[in-house]
């Protein structure tokens, strides 16, 4: 096997894991939005985060279309929002208060331009 063959390898099982994470967190929600009000049906956990950072980071999805197709549980809007505040977070812990270059591009590229 050459080195390519296991990277994909590895990559297909990690997609595998992240869709299996997406199918328990979707049950969670759906368990939540049945007891609880909108606002929790809303909240984003440390998980979900998670998960999103690795989906865009990782795998190169081109739009917040993309990501939110994948995550089967949120809207374009959700993640769009969710995305530049986590980003911004971060920029703001590591000390610039600008985003990178990277993510300021995969941003522009959003579809969503007024909200």
């Amino acid at each position: 096997m050459t080195n390519l063959t296991i990277q994909n390898a590895l990559l297909t099982l990690e997609i595998q894991e992240l869709r299996e994470q997406i199918l328990v967190l979707k049950v969670q929600r759906q368990r939540k939005s049945t007891d609880d009000s909108k606002q929790t049906r809303l909240h984003w956990d440390f998980r979900q985060d998670q998960l999103l950072l690795r989906l865009v980071a990782r795998f190169g999805f081109k739009n917040c279309r993309d990501v939110a197709a994948e995550m089967k549980c949120r809207s374009e809007k959700q993640v769009y929002f969710r995305l530049r505040y986590l980003l911004d977070l971060f920029a703001r812990n590591s000390g610039s208060q600008k985003l990178s270059a990277e993510w300021r591009d995969f941003l522009a590229g959003c579809q969503i331009k007024q909200m």
